[in-house]
């Protein structure tokens, strides 16, 4: 097996999205999606729920009062960090598994893959 198909093949056994964090990021996606629409989306997942609610009372925020449902989650965090906290959701699992993937520059790999932590992590 060559050295792009053994990278292929590990590419190939990556999980497919939850349905639920596809149509989230379709609907953030859309300038005229509605917060009802986006929370309902999410509420049918109760990982992506218990994810978009636990970062919006994060201490981060300092606010004076906890959000008790998705949609005051949705207005406190923004369609952006929705997106990127559900995105954060699907590709978290995948940290468990070992990724030993790495370039090749003629013939040598040029070292392993490295997956980054803190899809969260911008400034906000």
């Amino acid at each position: 097996m060559s050295h792009q198909e053994q990278i292929l093949s590990k590419v190939r056994s990556i999980g497919a999205m939850p349905a639920a964090a596809t149509e989230v990021m379709r609907l953030v996606r859309d300038p005229n999606v509605t917060v009802a629409a986006l929370t309902r989306a999410i509420e049918i997942d109760p990982w992506l729920t218990s994810n978009v609610l636990r970062l919006a009372n994060s201490a981060y925020f300092g606010t004076p009062r906890s959000a008790a449902s998705v949609k005051e989650a949705i207005v406190r965090l923004g369609m952006n960090r929705v997106f990127q906290s559900v995105v954060a959701s699907v590709v978290a699992p995948m940290e468990q598994q070992p990724v030993r993937l790495s370039l090749n520059s003629g013939g040598k790999p040029v070292g392993p893959l490295k997956r980054g932590r803190g899809v969260l992590d911008e400034e906000m």
